[in-house]
């Protein structure tokens, strides 16, 4: 998978508002996200599921598990069909952030906004390559919801996890606090929408669990996630 990490992007989770970089900090920015791109190992899963309606929630076609939260519900709605995702860049660069923040620790919070720019670019491409497959029936498809998101429980990482076998196939796992690991990884849910139908969710700012404690929405921005 061939990813690309957006400078602006990285600056503006690092809180750039558009102010002139010294060049010393230009090329140190420069710098970590060559070095991000040459420790990262992107790695995505994807499984296809029915949505089967019931009183609790949406049933994943034959399976005991219920995706349940208003949110959630209301993001598929219009589907009948669903995918879960889920991706990761690795530990590698973790440890390198890790390393970095005892020696420099401007570079690890600029390597730090790297690897989030760089997650999302893979979710980008799962989502681009989820959506070319569901074009080819006639489908269109939902913007990516993540658990934690709105009343979507993060206690259905393990579960999710297991249904993609994705510790086996990309090396990711969840803690017993739903916790992802590697830390710079992502799970989605992604509704197929039938022709004519239409996502019901917006996305945006109000669908986020973290909306109350985020600097980028605080400084009237997004984070880039939503």
């Amino acid at each position: 998978m061939n990813i690309q990490i957006d400078k602006q992007e990285v600056l503006r989770y690092l809180g750039h508002s558009g102010q002139e970089l010294e060049p010393e900090m230009a090329g140190l920015v420069d710098d970590c996200i060559e070095q991000t791109l040459r420790l990262i190992q992107p790695r995505r899963v994807y499984r296809r599921f029915p949505l089967l309606p019931e009183e609790e929630g949406l049933r994943l076609g034959d399976s005991q598990v219920m995706l349940r939260g208003k949110d959630i519900v209301r993001h598929l709605e219009a589907s009948r069909e669903c995918v879960l995702m889920a991706a990761t860049i690795g530990s590698a660069i973790e440890t390198e952030i890790r390393r970095s923040e005892y020696m420099q620790l401007s570079r690890s919070l600029i390597l730090d906004s790297c690897a989030t720019t760089a997650v999302e670019a893979v979710c980008d491409a799962v989502e681009e390559e989820i959506r070319a497959l569901a074009a080819r029936e006639g489908n269109t498809i939902t913007w990516r919801y993540s658990p934690g998101y709105g009343d979507f429980g993060i206690d259905i990482q393990k579960t999710f996890l297991r249904l993609l076998d994705a510790e086996k196939k990309i090396g990711l796992c969840a803690s017993n606090s739903s916790i992802l690991i590697p830390r710079k990884s992502v799970t989605a849910v992604i509704g197929i929408l039938p022709p004519g139908a239409h996502a019901n969710a917006k996305r945006g700012c109000e669908a986020c669990a973290n909306r109350e404690r985020c600097v980028y929405r605080k400084n009237g921005g997004t984070c880039g996630s939503i």
